[in-house]
């Protein structure tokens, strides 16, 4: 299980979701993302992220997105909040889009912190 699962287990707990797509969409976020230091305005994630996690799953680009957009507002609906509040940063009122919650969950996943947190320390950084 790779860390990314582990981290949408820890919201969803146990149950027969199929949470790999959510799981290899937040590690497409981070390898086209964080881990290249590419601003997130540049991913598109229709476009860049969902085709590849169809190409690493052997599925459609649709399955793959129907999965993803699934699984992130069943962390939302059925996921333990407060471990998905500590995940997003805060506490939301209500469900953050399907993007959006990749992007947190990568970020959380790379960092280990909240994404505004992650985003505060990068640009701190550089000043």
């Amino acid at each position: 299980m790779t860390s990314s699962e582990v981290l949408v287990r820890s919201v969803l707990g146990p149950c027969r979701k199929k949470i790999r797509p959510f799981a290899c969409a937040v590690d497409c976020v981070i390898q086209h993302s964080f881990a290249v230091e590419k601003p997130i305005e540049d991913i598109l994630v229709t476009k860049d992220i969902y085709p590849e996690v169809a190409r690493i799953l052997q599925m459609s680009p649709e399955s793959a997105a129907r999965q993803v957009e699934r699984i992130a507002n069943d962390c939302w609906t059925l996921g333990d909040r407060e471990r998905l509040n500590r995940i997003l940063g805060g506490d939301f009122p209500d469900c953050p889009a399907p993007r959006d919650m990749l992007f947190y969950f990568a970020a959380y996943a790379h960092f280990g912190v909240p994404y505004r947190q992650a985003m505060d320390l990068k640009f701190a950084s550089l000043f």
